[in-house]
């Protein structure tokens, strides 16, 4: 990636607050030895090189097992109620309030309107917030009924001239219905391109990086390579990197079907394992169910590897808008045959686009959001 040259700008000290650094499915939360690779920590780190003085506020429930070196300072929050407020969901750090109040800083980025923690940062300085919104729906929590409340009683009562930035444009069309101060930029998932080297040169292979999980469906991904195999001259490999409890279930599938030699369980890598495997492959699978934003699908589009998915996530759109692969709710072998023929043009385009996922060009779309509020 070429050094891009970022104009003068007025230094901020930041305060971010994301309690939930990871995906959990589980009530308690399994601890994992680094946090470095989370989306989050990636744009703290992004606000930094660009001279900004940031301090990320997390839920301790999410501290990594190692000591970890961060170019930003980051605190670890003391949950509270939390057989109310489960950690994996909806925490509640109480000492948020206090330590807003005890502090100085210029602006407060806090994901989620739907958020106990954003809600503390509203009712406490609501002038510097922006809500960074990723939600497009109401959480299934209490069957919608505790997400309906919210967002129709607290957030009209408590959240009247906050600033809400979306992460896509489904996210902007559903918290509009709530908040009128919503800003026009999308600002969505963005990525360190410094660790994601961009390859144009692939090998005959697939890669899927997800939990093994049954709402991202890699049974269908499985079945949908089974047929490419079955109409394809040319031997390929699906890697399959992740785990979760679907995993047996999946392999014997794969031997069911005669496919079990051109199948590879990775099991879970170390990140930058992982980025070998993507930069290498013709196209990243993603069948889920139910999802909003996937990092993955950024993180491959950086690579310059095209991504086949279903129009669930969010940024499926602009992997439609911009040619970065194809997007169909019921896609099977024909669109893996036409990545494979095309796959030059998807990875041009792919080499194109990434820049927008910068996050030192979401920093710069934040800053400017900040003059806004001043």
């Amino acid at each position: 990636m070429t050094d891009e040259i970022f104009l003068e700008e007025t230094i901020v000290k930041v305060i971010i607050i994301n309690a939930i650094l990871y995906t959990n499915e589980e009530k308690i939360v399994k601890k994992v030895n680094s946090v470095k690779d989370c989306m989050i920590c990636d744009l703290c780190s992004a606000f930094t090189e660009r001279g900004h003085d940031v301090t990320l506020i997390a839920a301790e429930e999410y501290k990594p097992i190692d000591d970890e070196g961060f170019p930003f300072h980051i605190v670890w929050m003391k949950s509270y109620f939390k057989l109310i407020f489960i950690a994996n969901k909806i925490p509640f750090n109480l000492g948020i309030r206090k330590y807003l109040r005890s502090h100085d800083f210029d602006l407060i980025i806090s994901s989620e309107a739907f958020s106990m923690d954003t809600f503390l940062a509203a009712i406490t300085c609501p002038e510097k917030l922006i809500i960074w919104q990723e939600m497009a729906f109401h959480q299934r929590m209490a069957k919608q009924l505790a997400s309906k409340l919210w967002h129709n009683v607290i957030i009209r009562l408590f959240y009247k001239d906050v600033r809400v930035v979306p992460r896509s444009d489904n996210a902007k069309a559903f918290i509009s219905k709530y908040m009128t101060n919503v800003s026009p930029v999308i600002i969505q998932h963005g990525i360190d391109l410094a660790k994601f080297n961009y390859e144009m040169n692939k090998d005959r292979t697939f890669i899927v990086s997800s939990q093994l999980i049954a709402r991202k469906r890699i049974d269908l991904i499985i079945k949908a390579f089974c047929n490419f195999c079955a109409n394809s001259s040319n031997e390929f490999v699906l890697y399959i990197a992740g785990d979760g409890d679907q995993k047996k279930n999946l392999e014997l599938l794969t031997n069911r079907l005669g496919i079990a030699d051109k199948v590879i369980f990775l099991g879970k890598v170390p990140h930058s394992e992982l980025i070998g495997y993507l930069r290498k492959a013709m196209a990243m699978l993603v069948y889920t169910q139910k999802d909003n934003s996937m990092i993955s699908i950024a993180e491959s589009i950086a690579v310059g590897t095209p991504v086949i998915t279903t129009n669930v996530p969010d940024n499926a759109k602009y992997v439609k808008d911009y040619n970065l692969g194809i997007v169909s709710d019921n896609w099977d072998w024909q669109e893996l045959d036409k990545i494979v023929a095309d796959n030059q043009r998807y990875i041009s385009n792919c080499k194109e686009y990434r820049v927008n996922l910068d996050n030192r060009h979401n920093v710069g779309l934040f800053i400017e959001e900040f003059s806004k509020l001043v």
